[in-house]
């Protein structure tokens, strides 16, 4: 009776979440969605790559108030592949526009509608996870919801108002560490373990990013859109300490990764076998940690590679040197991210391994352990 409750309140707290999500994502008022049924390119003019110029679209309105209504769009290109977007007959786009008494008199086309793709996408992960792992499933996706609330609702708003990044990012951090492990590991010496470990490694990532990030030199300006963040008037923003913030929410999500890996094969070995003294146990987490260290360092690697390989071809492609390559300002500060958050991977192995063995065999944990079982009974 009390897990089919917990799984309705699961259900029903992961609705809410959605339903809250969702509604950060509606489009503004004066935004519409529409198909192109026909594309005039008379006016651009092309440039190496890309195009100056306007296209001329005519949208047929796909939803809301306006639905079925033909309206004329431009989109405006500036010969900027990075941001330009060229549309074909068939197309859906989103479109700001302009109206007076309620007729519109105005659009310009400002990007492909891509939301629909990516519910169905965001539906078959979700799925995934709750036909894999069940009412685990369903805790995952609460703590996916929370850490979007956490980031979007608190942290960026905050640091926007001016507040110190660090300080911001840390409180955050520490908040969805609690939440997300205690959610899936529980509230028990496990879930205490993997806590620890986390909070070992976000605090090892900390130090590192705030001692190596000034002697590196390293502003912040590598990060995408910091140029634009700053001409948008946000002259007061410590862009460096924000590019420290970067460095440790992306270290922390490995971290919280391999302290519950640590903390989990503890306890079932633990189980497995109640008469293991500590010294074999830490042995066996230690050879246990050595593998997953292994193998995540390489993820976090290849993960963040991923992610800048047109950095990684165009500086191949200067034919630069393999020291004026390591050593220039964005690649410098890319291999300073994957070499802390590799390090601070290493530290939570072991922390985590250590941390465990003292709170599964404290008598007080045993006592924590006992109230809490005999709470459940209850």
């Amino acid at each position: 009776m009390k897990k089919k409750s917990a799984l309705l309140l699961l259900l029903v707290s992961f609705i809410i979440m959605i339903s809250y999500i969702g509604s950060l994502s509606m489009r503004r008022d004066n935004e519409i969605v529409g198909k192109v049924l026909r594309v005039d390119n008379s006016r651009l003019i092309k440039r190496g790559v890309g195009s100056v110029g306007e296209q001329k679209l005519t949208l047929k309105i796909t939803g809301g108030e306006d639905k079925g209504e033909t309206i004329e769009a431009t989109n405006r290109l500036n010969g900027d592949r990075e941001y330009d977007e060229f549309y074909s007959v068939g197309d859906r786009v989103v479109a700001g526009v302009l109206k007076e008494n309620g007729e519109i008199i105005k659009a310009r086309a400002l990007t492909t509608y891509r939301f629909g793709y990516l519910i169905a996408l965001f539906s078959v992960f979700a799925g995934s996870l709750i036909l894999y792992s069940g009412t685990t499933g369903i805790k995952s996706l609460l703590s996916f919801f929370m850490t979007v609330f956490f980031i979007c609702k608190y942290m960026i708003p905050r640091i926007l108002d001016g507040q110190n990044p660090l300080l911001v990012a840390m409180l955050t951090l520490i908040l969805l560490t609690c939440v997300i492990i205690f959610s899936i590991g529980g509230l028990n010496r496990r879930g205490v373990s993997a806590f620890a470990g986390a909070v070992t490694g976000l605090g090892t990532s900390v130090l590192l990013t705030y001692t190596f990030m000034r002697l590196l030199n390293l502003d912040g300006f590598t990060l995408p859109m910091a140029q634009g963040l700053l001409m948008s008037g946000n002259f007061t923003l410590n862009f460096r300490e924000i590019y420290f913030v970067s460095i440790i929410i992306g270290a922390s999500g490995a971290a919280m990764d391999i302290a519950m890996d640590i903390a989990s094969s503890i306890e079932e070995l633990r189980t497995a076998n109640p008469e293991i003294t500590r010294k074999e146990l830490l042995k066996a987490s230690f050879n246990i940690g050595n593998a997953v260290v292994g193998t995540m360092s390489t993820t976090l690697l290849l993960a963040y590679s991923g992610g800048n390989i047109t950095l990684m071809m165009y500086t191949a492609d200067r034919g630069l040197p393999l020291f004026a390559m390591l050593n220039g300002k964005i690649m410098a500060a890319e291999i300073a991210r994957t070499l802390i958050g590799t390090i601070s991977l290493i530290m939570v192995a072991p922390s985590t391994a250590i941390l465990s063995i003292f709170i599964y065999e404290g008598k007080r944990a045993k006592k924590i352990e006992n109230n809490f079982k005999v709470q459940a009974d209850i």
